[in-house]
């Protein structure tokens, strides 16, 4: 063969290649989308996942996959994104792994308070999940950048599961959103899956913290660290601490027990609360970068490497250091601070507890800064520790003023970590100009004295500052007394022995009893004694003996008994002569009582003249069994609801295409609610369910009911619990808010 032959041939072969990858881009083109896009995408559904309740993954892009240990709950946020139109229905059919997870329960988030729903299925045993929600016209639309959540689902970490793998992922068939306006799906919509693990157990027994005179009495507490350098080379000392191992030693950790001292400043005998030690076994270096994950710190990988959890088990140590460039080759990639362990406790960084479940604060500081950036990494921990375990500490920091006239600091006590109440801008703490403050006398009541300061008071240096600032959170010898009349105790404690300071804040589980209800036209109060503690109670409301379905989540809310809601016609299914059931919960829906059933007492009405019974087809359902009949008179039997429409046939099939398809009559119905001016959509209505010229929560109800007669919709499944279903419609509008 020529060279003109050979070169023919390779012409084609490379046509012919280059086919074949355009065929295989085109048939992979959706998938490969949804990874590259999501964060980009116009219209797009997402699954992000955690363990820590107080602390849920608001961006996709935070949470590439999620973690686990064996029994313990996971939990799975639907996001969604719409920016081209207003959407009002939402159907996500998901499949996971049920080899690793399993499902526990459907939840309302605090955040969003969650959509209306349709259906709201799950099967443990085929690895199935269904949930399909709608929002009111005129629908929902995200706001630039921001995700809405649709529905929160919790797992549980199957045992013995320990390194297993797998995925919650969307399934194409019935997974769309739908447009308010045409009741169509979004075109192009963009799905993110969520790959999970199940981590791994660890096995080796948590010593017991002691209760002696250690904590109690006020001795100082030891802090053992472990620490990590991350560094070129031996010969290498960075030009903000140098040696870092010294640095640690002999600036950092006195630095840090200094500022546990009470008053220290102004009294020379007060004792440390904490003293962190560092032995020579305990000092790690390695001459290579260190190891990341998409540009952040691998936590997994340098656990796994000294095996962390265990060491820190067998030697007690409750603190890690790590040290890393600012930037570069040995840049670190490491939140100021994270945090592992169980007990929920918090930081201003990533929270691991799948590497284990005792509390370990690991810090990533830089080594090319100094003592003052080195001790605000560590102020911020203290801020989110201090601030979800301690009432007082919001005015104690003034967390809640406003910006002083002219600065950028706030209050008049004592400040937060980058700034005290006279800065004039961010990190300000050299500012000569005097304020009144009442830090160095507070008093959780506010009755300390106010005194003229300015920063001479800490030299006018960053370090001193983040270390006065310190001394004056109450620390052992502190003579406080809370606005309870009960004597503050050692903050210091909660960094110190966090896994055990830390029970003595967790609600203590109670039960409930003597329940009893009053429903009236204008208020509902509900009244029962609770044995346990908790920071708050909350009551769902519903139109079914089991709450299986038509529930208004947290009807009402409450510190104590009993709790009343003032606006109980808020939900139209509150109702004059109306039996409802209602259940009450702690705060974290841990406690729940038994279902009590009582009726909506309202002054009673002249009743009219009973009409004659029409003999006219009359189309009804009976929401207890989900039948659909057809009556020769409008005369019902007790139990059944009339239905508009020529029969049952027809009732539902808002389309009029015969097909029933659950999305597109559903997102009908929620598109004909009336406008927020009060006007009424035009074709409101064919979706007007029962005939009464209002579309509303009870037009829902009735249409699933249907739903679920003709087997469109899924009540319960193999394995599988089946909770709280339709949410009021002002509950919806009202709170899915934008994240």
């Amino acid at each position: 063969m020529g060279q003109k032959g050979l070169a023919q041939v390779l012409v084609l072969i490379i046509i012919l290649l280059g086919l074949g990858v355009g065929v295989y881009l085109v048939q992979k083109q959706t998938s490969l989308k949804s990874r590259a896009s999501v964060e980009t995408a116009e219209n797009a559904l997402a699954l992000v996942g955690y363990t820590d309740a107080s602390k849920p993954v608001t961006l996709p892009s935070d949470n590439i996959s999620a973690s686990g240990v064996p029994n313990q709950e996971l939990i799975v946020d639907l996001l969604i994104r719409a920016n081209t139109d207003p959407i009002n229905l939402i159907s996500a059919k998901l499949k996971f792994s049920s080899d690793i997870l399993e499902v526990v329960r459907f939840e309302k988030s605090d955040l969003s308070g969650g959509v209306s729903v349709v259906e709201e299925y799950f099967d443990n045993k085929t690895g199935e999940i269904s949930f399909v929600g709608g929002i009111p016209n005129p629908g929902y639309q995200s706001s630039v950048g921001k995700w809405g959540l649709a529905k929160k689902i919790v797992f549980k970490v199957k045992d013995g599961t320990n390194g297993k793998k797998g995925t919650i992922e969307f399934l194409e068939e019935g997974t769309a959103i739908y447009k308010n306006s045409d009741n169509a799906q979004v075109a192009n919509l963009i799905k993110k899956s969520l790959p999970v693990q199940s981590g791994t157990t660890v096995v080796v027994a948590s010593p017991i913290p002691s209760l002696s005179s250690t904590s109690v009495s006020g001795e100082t507490q030891e802090l053992k660290t472990w620490m990590l350098i991350y560094k070129p080379s031996a010969s290498y000392n960075p030009p903000g601490t140098g040696d870092p191992v010294a640095f640690t030693r002999n600036t950092y950790f006195p630095a840090l027990s200094e500022g546990t001292k009470y008053h220290g400043y102004s009294n020379s005998s007060a004792k440390p609360a904490l003293r962190y030690t560092l032995v020579d076994e305990n000092i790690k270096v390695e001459y290579n970068p260190p190891p990341k994950i998409n540009g952040r710190y691998d936590y997994s990988a340098l656990f796994k490497k000294y095996d962390l959890c265990n060491l820190a088990k067998q030697k007690d140590i409750k603190a890690v250091v790590l040290w890393a460039d600012g930037s570069g080759e040995y840049a670190g990639g490491m939140w100021e601070s994270a945090v592992t362990g169980n007990k929920g406790i918090p930081t201003n960084g990533g929270v691991y507890p799948e590497l284990c479940d005792k509390t370990i604060v690991v810090y990533g500081l830089n080594y090319t800064r100094g003592l003052a950036e080195a001790l605000e990494s560590y102020g911020h921990h203290l801020e989110r520790v201090f601030g979800k375990y301690r009432p007082e500490y919001a005015s104690w920091s003034d967390d809640s003023a406003s910006k002083n006239p002219g600065l950028h600091g706030r209050g008049d006590s004592c400040g937060n970590d980058h700034n005290p109440p006279n800065a004039r801008f961010e990190y300000d703490r050299a500012n000569t100009a005097n304020f009144q403050s009442d830090c160095r006398n507070w008093k959780p009541d506010g009755s300390g004295a106010k005194e003229t300061l300015n920063c001479n008071v800490w030299k006018c240096d960053g370090a001193e500052w983040h270390k006065w600032w310190m001394q004056n959170m109450p620390g052992i010898g502190n003579n406080l007394v809370g606005t309870d009349g009960k004597p503050i105790p050692n903050w210091w404690r909660l960094i110190g022995e966090p896994d055990t300071a830390v029970l003595d804040y967790l609600p203590k589980p109670g039960t409930f009893s003597n329940l009893a209800a009053k429903l009236g036209e204008n208020s509902a109060s509900f009244s029962f004694d609770y044995s346990g503690t908790t920071t708050g109670l909350k009551i769902d409301l519903s139109v079914t003996a089991d709450l299986s379905w038509g529930v208004y989540l947290d009807f009402a809310r409450g510190s104590k008994s009993p709790v009343i809601e003032n606006n109980p016609k808020k939900w139209d299914a509150y109702a004059c002569g109306k039996t409802l059931y209602w259940r009450a919960y702690d705060e974290e829906r841990k406690v729940q009582s038994s279902i009590q059933k009582a009726v909506v007492e309202c002054v009673a009405k002249p009743s009219p003249s009973p009409a004659a019974c029409a003999q006219v087809i009359t189309p009804a359902i009976n929401t207890s069994t989900k039948e659909c009949k057809d009556f020769p008179n409008a005369c019902l039997p007790e139990g059944w609801t009339k239905l508009k429409g020529e029969s049952c046939a027809k009732a539902g099939d808002l389309a009029g295409d015969g097909k029933f398809d659950l999305g597109r009559n559903f997102s009908i119905l929620f598109s004909k609610f009336n406008n927020p001016d009060g006007s009424k959509p035009q074709g409101y209505e064919k979706a007007d369910i029962n005939g009464d010229g209002v579309i509303n929560v009870v037009d829902v109800s009735l249409m699933r009911n249907l739903y679920i007669g003709k087997g469109k919709v899924k009540e319960k499944g193999s394995g599988n619990v089946v909770t709280n279903t339709v949410q009021t419609i002002q509950n919806t509008i009202n709170n899915l808010l934008n994240r």
